[in-house]
């Protein structure tokens, strides 16, 4: 998809491409350096309003979301520990909900 993207923005205004075929070929991207974890930024933020476009709610607020170099990783919902509070499997529902 990268290499289809890139194909199409590959004209200057006279129609000449600025990059040549074997340049697109070697096209990669790496958002995680998985070889040196501190050249990465990792950002936990609480209470991260997250839009849904055509979901079952306008946006969700979830407890925690986990950031790594800017790209939401995981989303956590931190619920209470007592067994009392609520049905679980309930609250596991409404965590599937937050990924339709």
């Amino acid at each position: 998809m990268l290499l289809r993207t890139v194909n199409n923005i590959n004209r200057s205004e006279s129609g000449e491409t600025w990059l040549t075929d074997s340049q697109l070929e070697q096209l990669y991207n790496d958002f995680i350096d998985f070889d040196n974890w501190e050249a990465n930024e990792f950002i936990a933020i609480n209470q991260f309003r997250l839009d849904t476009p055509g979901g079952v709610k306008e946006f969700i607020i979830p407890d925690v979301v986990l950031f790594v170099n800017g790209l939401s990783m995981v989303v956590i919902e931190c619920k209470e520990a007592s067994g009392y509070a609520s049905d679980p499997m309930e609250k596991l529902k409404h965590g599937v909900e937050y990924m339709a």
